[in-house]
């Protein structure tokens, strides 16, 4: 569902300006979560929206790669991106364990620090224009 609107906003706002955002709200959402989590109605509906936000993390940056780059060196920066997009699917799941096992809300912090390392990367101005 969330689809559509974030490759509207991507157009309209500007893919940077998306990711910093998504980046922001993501974890500004982890930390939130346990809260709501007090509430099944809130908690549901603020995991829908928390999750339908920062799964466009990774269209909205593949959709900046490919407006930055063209032809051979698109071909390097997607390999590159696949790369380290499975390196994190390889590497998140056991250190948002061992958040989960440190305290009752060590996952949300867990998911908050990895989404505001994020956010300040995204932050930082682009090497090249």
């Amino acid at each position: 569902m969330f689809q559509i609107p974030t490759g509207w906003a991507a157009d309209r706002f500007g893919r940077r300006r998306l990711l910093i955002l998504i980046g922001g709200l993501g974890a500004a959402g982890a930390l939130v979560l346990p809260l709501a989590a007090r509430s099944y109605a809130a908690y549901v509906v603020l995991l829908f929206v928390w999750s339908g936000i920062v799964g466009g993390l990774y269209a909205v940056g593949l959709t900046r790669l490919a407006s930055r780059y063209s032809d051979a060196a698109l071909a390097r920066a997607n390999a590159a991106y696949i790369l380290l997009y499975t390196g994190g699917t390889l590497v998140g799941p056991p250190i948002f364990g061992f958040g989960l096992d440190l305290a009752p809300a060590g996952l949300f912090v867990a998911l908050a620090l990895a989404l505001g390392g994020f956010f300040a990367l995204a932050l930082k101005p682009d090497a090249h224009p």
